[in-house]
């Protein structure tokens, strides 16, 4: 239980990736997140193509008190967590799990999921194409920002409710 940000989408370009993933690395050690990096460059004739590997491109991070977000990409350029990849996708089968990613922000507060949801539009308009988001506090489609507060605050009350 928790508000989580659900996004989908595909990268722009084969030859953006190393940039979004330099974009991204410098914007975490700003904020003294934690990150990881994946391959940065696409196999010769593996974007935009049907046939996958099993490899994740990109990089992920994560904020304090939030899941990892994950910016990986399938050999094709396709949103899709590196976990899937480890898990469902096998020799170049079972293309149908790779879905979109999600993360829960509900821990980080709500300046964290602000700075998330501000980022998320930035690269998707620089690096993504048909990029969807889904966004559970409904911060992403109002910029309200008495919304995203009230979401959480009533999520919180909710949580302690069980607890007690």
């Amino acid at each position: 239980m928790g508000i989580c940000i659900h996004y989908s989408g595909w990268l722009k370009t084969k030859k953006s990736l190393p940039h979004l993933i330099e974009e991204v690395k410098d914007i975490a050690e700003t904020y003294k997140w934690q990150y990881h990096l994946f391959e940065d460059e696409f196999p010769f004739g593996s974007f935009n193509k049907p046939v996958l590997n099993d490899k994740a491109y990109g990089i992920c991070f994560t904020p304090p008190g939030c899941e990892p977000l994950t910016l990986t990409f399938a050999s094709n350029g396709k949103l899709v967590s590196p976990w899937y990849l480890e898990h469902y996708f096998k020799d170049g089968k079972n293309e149908r799990w790779l879905k979109g990613n999600s993360t829960k922000t509900h821990y980080a507060g709500t300046t964290v999921h602000k700075i998330i949801i501000h980022l998320f539009d930035y690269l998707s308009k620089k690096y993504l194409r048909n990029f969807k988001l889904y966004d559970e506090a409904q911060y992403w489609e109002t910029r309200d920002e008495k919304l995203l507060e009230g979401n959480f605050n009533h999520l919180n009350a909710c949580m302690d409710s069980f607890a007690t």
